[in-house]
């Protein structure tokens, strides 16, 4: 078997794959190396004859074969991973003048499962591969930082490989690990000898080297996230009373009257006043679709994350934003976002990310699938003490659908059946309630096919269903719309050779209209207007197009 770390690793293929309680197992198969990186969630594994239990922040990678998925944990909502494959590339040193490459054949250099629960980096790697993949298609560089991105993550297998092997970690590390530790539990009593204990080291070294990593020292840095906790808890729970030791044990602090000394110390005010007159005035968001959110309520955040073309934000929105990289890495938002001081930091990201950047801000956690545009709204709303202007756009949306709902029905009567299909990856995926859903299923009242109909009288939040290129002539319905992204990895000639797809073109005749994802594929209320303003065209066209039949 060949040697991993004589090998380079180029991109295949990234998906976010979902179990839960409408879909608790699914099935993969692979050809070449593949890595799951868990962002949410729990469930087992089944590789290469084994069983592996994989949470969020764990991760595992193997070889070639098949892969069966089982949801476990189904209180905890949807399981959530990337799933990543790679192509080994082997180095070869024919002559010293010559250095050549090849795409490693028959047995892969990378066999056997191997598996890790500490994994948060894979999974801010995993995050910045998807983004990188589907979100920066225009990007010049797309491909290269794919491709980069992948090495890296093997490298962190290799790194791991050899840290378990007993290769000595240096002190810098050892100190971050031990600090990444304490962020994630923030309720056991943590003393500066405990840490060093963990890093290996002294007690005076740790302090030293905890202030040169963080500027503050141990207690002071532990108080800062257990302040910072007790602010989120108290925000996202602002009309609540009387649930101050509540907050003191998930916060980490002994009681309630010791964490509103510390908290007032801190922020400037106890924690009751705080919960009922803090307005943060300097928001960060580190998704788009939340940047989004804010500039629909006329909030413009102090750093924030911008969607790549085709996006809803006029060029002068961006102005005195401070921008986050979509491919910056962890430590890099990090830097960025104390130098912007943010009072409060607002994501849908996994726990560890959250964890990670609870030193900068207290960091709001607004769940992405499980709530709907709505419920995002009025969060926001909440949150930002902006409840009046959060109705209000919700109200503007819904008159603006009805005005266009109008036109389309004199088109196309509500009774139409519409399909929603993408195709990403050589995988297709019928789409429920979510991004183009919104439009044609809850704006427009348009009806999903019987199939669809089913799947969201079971789950009403339902963003999509994985089904065969096979079944698309299945669930075609009277209209249908299928978004395609740019030709990666010969996806048109995929598609042309492929005998199921040429009976979903027969079967939908020309009622199928093909449709650009850099306008559809959003979740937001700027999008929506856009959207909204853009179907009657399309239903025109569609229109027409049927007529000549």
């Amino acid at each position: 078997m060949a040697d991993p770390s004589q090998s380079l690793y180029a991109f295949q293929s990234i998906a976010r794959v979902f179990c839960g309680p409408r879909q608790p197992e699914r099935k993969l198969r692979s050809a070449s190396a593949w890595m799951l990186v868990a962002a949410a969630g729990s469930g087992a594994v089944f590789a290469e004859g084994r069983r592996y239990t994989l949470a969020s922040g764990g991760a595992l990678t193997g070889g070639p074969g098949s892969i069966v998925l089982q949801a476990e944990d189904r209180a905890e909502g949807e399981w959530k991973l990337y799933f990543v494959e790679f192509v080994p590339i082997r180095l070869t040193f024919p002559s010293p003048e010559r250095l050549s490459a090849k795409v490693e054949e028959g047995g892969s250099p990378w066999t056997g499962c191997r598996f890790a629960s500490d994994a948060n980096e894979l999974g801010t790697l995993a995050e910045r591969l998807h983004t990188a993949v589907h979100m920066n298609l225009d990007s010049p560089q797309h491909g290269l930082n794919a491709h980069v991105l992948v090495q890296q993550m093997v490298l962190w297998w290799l790194g791991e490989a050899e840290e378990s092997g007993g290769r000595q970690r240096t002190t810098d590390t050892a100190v971050l690990a031990a600090l990444r530790d304490m962020e994630s539990r923030l309720g056991e009593p943590w003393t500066r000898e405990q840490l060093a204990a963990k890093a290996g080291i002294a007690p005076a070294y740790f302090s030293v080297y905890c202030r040169k990593l963080t500027g503050l020292s141990p207690s002071v840095y532990l108080e800062r996230l257990r302040v910072h906790r007790a602010a989120e808890l108290l925000l996202q729970n602002r009309d609540r009373k009387g649930d101050m030791a509540d907050i003191a044990r998930r916060s980490g602090f002994r009681d309630a009257w010791y964490m509103s000394r510390r908290f007032r110390n801190m922020q400037g005010a106890g924690p009751t006043s705080y919960r009922r007159d803090f307005v943060p005035e300097r928001v960060a968001t580190l998704e788009y679709p939340y940047t989004n959110h804010l500039l629909a309520l006329g909030v413009k955040p102090a750093a924030a994350r911008f969607g790549g073309a085709g996006e809803a934000i006029r060029p002068g929105d961006r102005e005195g934003i401070a921008e986050i990289p979509a491919l910056l890495s962890e430590e890099g938002r990090k830097q960025l976002l104390l130098r912007h001081e943010p009072q409060l930091v607002v994501t849908y990201g996994s726990e560890p990310l959250r964890d990670g950047m609870r030193s900068v801000a207290p960091v709001v956690h607004l769940p992405w699938l499980p709530m709907n545009w709505r419920e995002h709204m009025q969060a926001f709303g909440r949150l930002l003490r902006r409840e009046a202007e959060a109705a209000e756009r919700i109200a503007a949306l819904d008159r603006q659908a009805e005005t266009i709902r109008d036109q389309a029905h004199r088109l196309f009567p509500p009774e139409t059946t519409i399909s929603l299909f993408k195709i990403e990856n050589k995988r297709c995926y019928l789409y429920g309630i979510r991004d183009m859903g919104c439009i044609f299923y809850e704006f427009l009242g348009y009806s999903p096919h019987p199939y669809m109909r089913r799947c969201l009288e079971q789950d009403t939040r339902l963003h999509s269903v994985e089904i065969s290129l096979r079944q698309m002539a299945d669930y075609a319905g009277d209209l249908n719309f299928v978004v395609l992204y740019p030709d990666e990895g010969g996806q048109g000639d995929f598609l042309r050779a492929n005998e199921h797809w040429r009976d979903f073109e027969v079967k939908a005749g020309r009622a199928i209209a093909y449709m650009d994802y850099r306008e559809w594929l959003h979740y937001d209320p700027l999008n929506f207007a856009l959207q909204l303003e853009k179907v009657v065209p399309l239903l025109e066209q569609q229109s027409q197009w049927i007529l000549t039949i």
